[in-house]
């Protein structure tokens, strides 16, 4: 669930960090990962979010962020935000999108071989990590698995319409399967939160939303927007 829900978050949103501006955390001393030598000096660099241009020079004009991905739930983390991406991660055959597969015949994302903005750690060939819609793609591994389940997804897609309507074109199987698919990323969504907001919660209601307990109590959480 966590993986879905970090990929709706990518989908919807993203602004890139600032190249000069950032905060240096104080570590505590002895810090197994980041002071093991208790040195006491230790930080941990966070990096502000770029401005958006114009913006924050006064009171008066505050500090705003511009929106890199598409603000809607259109699977754009999967598909991309920019043209230039949309077509990289194309096949442009049968409507489906670029992958790869393993010697068992499986699935996966394909590598960034042609060099796309991706976000890593210093030191790592851009070109050894995996390509998506979302320069967040490569993040950690629950990500990269929501990715290929939805690679997979639009892939066996195609492969159905392609039997059902060999008359259509590339074009036409890819943006009919990108519409499919961007319903379902929404139906995920929806169920996400009403689930949240039911009485039959299957999970710890501590795992989201702090945000709305404090603001409206504990008695919010017994809404059920289904009633």
């Amino acid at each position: 669930m966590l993986g879905l829900v970090e990929f709706i978050m990518h989908d919807v949103s993203y602004s890139a960090d600032s190249v000069s501006e950032y905060i240096d955390v104080p570590i505590p001393a002895g810090d197994p990962a980041y002071d093991p030598k208790g040195y006491g000096n230790a930080t941990f660099r966070v990096w502000r979010t770029l401005p958006a241009a114009g913006t924050g020079t006064s009171a008066s004009n505050p500090r705003e962020h511009a929106n890199e991905a598409t603000a809607w739930m259109d699977c754009s983390a999967l598909y991309g935000s920019t043209p230039e991406v949309v077509d990289a991660l194309r096949s442009h055959a049968d409507g489906k999108l670029k992958s790869q597969r393993d010697k068992d015949g499986f699935e996966y994302l394909p590598f960034n071989k042609d060099g796309l903005p991706v976000r890593t750690r210093p030191g790592v060939d851009i070109h050894d990590l995996f390509l998506g819609g979302d320069v967040r793609t490569n993040e950690d591994w629950i990500m990269l698995s929501v990715h290929t389940i939805f690679l997979r997804e639009h892939n066996r897609l195609c492969d159905l319409i392609v039997g059902q309507h060999p008359d259509w074109d590339d074009e036409h199987i890819y943006q009919t399967v990108r519409l499919l698919i961007s319903a379902k990323l929404a139906l995920i969504g929806n169920s996400y939160q009403m689930a949240y907001w039911s009485d039959n919660m299957p999970w710890p209601r501590d795992d989201g939303f702090p945000l709305y307990r404090a603001m409206y109590g504990e008695s919010v959480l017994s809404i059920n927007p289904v009633r």
